[in-house]
């Protein structure tokens, strides 16, 4: 679905604890600009296009990636209520799988929905449709109190990884 770009990266591994942006391949400008707004928020950020290599096996590493991250951020848009199988399907399951495993009080999982994404379609997980979405209009500045919500995430996540 997506096509790797740049160096190889297979050597360079995520940043434990950084946040995990998953998207739609349609939105790949998007989320590189969410990528952006993270980093410039100090918050160290994956995202699949910069740290895949070409000869990655790169459903382990996604997978892998996401058990490390601080925080997952699916990018919701009208494209992903896309009919049939889709990547990022995969990676939001795979992060639910993972919240399971944690305190309640860690949220985790960080919807950011990019346009009118209708939040009672079928085409989204009920899991997903019942988390805390933060909207939010590409070219905008993310909400401080999202931010604030992120960086709580990597400090729980530093103290869980680091203790």
């Amino acid at each position: 679905e997506r096509q790797t770009r740049g160096n190889d990266a297979s050597e360079e591994p995520m940043t434990r604890c950084s946040v995990f942006i998953s998207y739609a391949s349609e939105n790949v400008a998007a989320a590189t600009e969410l990528a952006g707004e993270l980093r410039e928020a100090r918050l160290p950020v994956w995202l699949d296009q910069d740290r895949l290599g070409s000869g990655d096996e790169w459903a382990r590493k996604i997978q892998k990636n996401i058990a490390a991250a601080s925080a997952f951020v699916p990018l919701m848009s009208r494209a992903t209520l896309a009919e049939g199988s889709r990547e990022f399907r995969r990676e939001w399951r795979h992060a639910a799988y993972i919240k399971a495993g944690l305190p309640p009080n860690e949220p985790f999982i960080y919807p950011v929905v990019i346009d009118d994404v209708p939040r009672g379609s079928d085409a989204i997980d009920e899991w997903l449709r019942n988390l805390d979405w933060q909207e939010h209009t590409p070219g905008t500045p993310l909400p401080e109190r999202f931010l604030d919500r992120l960086r709580q995430s990597f400090r729980a996540a530093q103290m869980r990884a680091y203790s």
